[in-house]
């Protein structure tokens, strides 16, 4: 066997329990690990009493509640293997996979109920979060170690621009930017679970005037269609100028905005029409965390950071991108190296990065420059480089083979 190796339930890899991208990531991305590492799965938790305890082996299991409910019935000892698998050898590791959701603890927290009559170790498992930084957060979990993973965000990339993706190639290369672009439409906001940043955001650019060149949607004004909890008041504003039904965009933008509605619209590409806007405005999942973490230290701010695959898409097709996610986000994006329009701050006052935000839009250019479509290009390399985008995943890997296979 290899130095490093993943073991995924095979339950877990498709059909309606998988809930992560980890075991995926690893199929498209194992080649730029610099570490012997191999990807398999298993059928019964029993298996792994057969396992080379000389190697690393690592037993990933999703953090989700129907898997948990599911093994409860298939297997009510399932645990039990688990843990005598850990106890055979400090190289057993057991991890368990958050890293497509960022609410930690989510429904694993000590006052869900459903859980209390499972016998979860929580201090046996590492966790890996969508979270690329917690600070201040008492996620209620005693965990081994918590690392961050992008890997929801890279292979949905990797899936696009590296496979086929239903992309012909002449749509791998389209840049949808171009110097000397012009055209009246300035910014694309899409938007398919209302939310009260989302809201806040509209009702901003409303009142600086540019919703009148800005094409955007709201596909579910009230959110219970999209399976979230809904964080708005129907007093919001909002709501008094443009209603409580569903806005979708104008030609020719309506058939892409109304798809956004549906199941696959979280690895669908934002319209491949170079003359239908001229920026993409990404308002991300989350834009607080105040009302998320649950706060160890009173009076300082707490952060979580968390940027989903919106953003991605835009710097991948080659779209000058405003960003507007929770505090810290934009930064680590710059950290990065990725280049936005603007100068706008990223400070933790909600507001003052609202409106910080609003005036750099204001400010966009009418016709793009040759320094935007540099900048456009420089954001195009680097996010569809696969070394970069393995990169934002290893932290796990990389501490694994540091205190295990050294």
């Amino acid at each position: 066997m290899s130095a490093i190796n993943f073991y995924f339930h095979d339950q877990t890899v498709s059909g309606p329990l998988k809930s992560t991208r980890t075991y995926l990531f690893w199929q498209y991305f194992k080649d730029q690990c610099p570490y012997d590492v191999s990807v398999n799965t298993f059928q019964h938790y029993s298996y792994l009493g057969e396992l080379d305890h000389n190697s690393v082996n690592i037993i990933v299991v999703p953090m989700n509640k129907p898997y948990f409910q599911h093994m409860q019935l298939a297997d009510c000892v399932w645990l039990e293997h688990c843990y005598r698998f850990d106890d055979r050898s400090s190289k057993n590791i057991l991890l368990l996979d958050y890293s497509n959701e960022t609410e930690l603890p989510g429904t694993f927290g000590p006052r869900e109920k459903w859980h209390h009559s499972i016998n979860i170790e929580f201090d046996r498992f590492y966790l890996t979060t969508l979270a690329l930084e917690l600070f201040n957060h008492n996620i209620e979990m005693p965990m081994a170690g918590i690392f961050p993973d992008w890997n929801f965000v890279a292979s949905v990339i990797h899936e696009r621009y590296h496979k086929s993706g239903g992309m012909s190639e002449a749509e791998k290369e389209m840049v949808l930017t171009y110097e000397g672009k012009s055209v009246p439409t300035k910014f694309l906001l899409p938007n398919r679970v209302a939310r009260k940043h989302r809201l806040d955001v509209i009702m901003e650019l409303h009142k600086a005037g540019l919703l009148n060149n800005t094409q955007w949607s709201m596909i579910y004004p009230d959110s219970s269609d999209a399976h979230v909890v809904v964080d708005y008041s129907k007093d919001h504003e909002y709501f008094k100028l443009f209603g409580d039904k569903p806005v979708y965009m104008n030609k020719p933008l309506l058939h892409w905005s109304k798809d956004g509605a549906a199941p696959t619209s979280t690895v669908q590409l934002l319209p491949m029409n170079k003359e239908a806007y001229m920026s993409y405005v990404c308002v991300d999942t989350y834009a607080y965390a105040e009302d998320r973490a649950k706060i160890d230290l009173p009076g300082h701010p707490p952060r979580i950071i968390d940027i989903s695959e919106k953003v991605a898409k835009g710097l991948a097709q080659g779209i000058p991108c405003f960003y507007y996610g929770s505090y810290a986000s934009l930064n680590w994006l710059r950290n990065c190296g990725l280049w936005f329009p603007g100068n706008y701050m990223d400070v933790p006052d909600n507001q003052l990065r609202l409106d910080s935000l609003v005036d750099s839009m204001k400010n966009f250019e009418d016709v793009i420059s040759k320094e935007t479509m540099q900048g456009v290009m420089h954001n195009r390399n680097i996010i569809l480089n696969k070394k970069f985008l393995y990169s934002k995943c290893s932290a796990f890997i990389d501490f694994v083979h540091g205190q295990y296979c050294s």
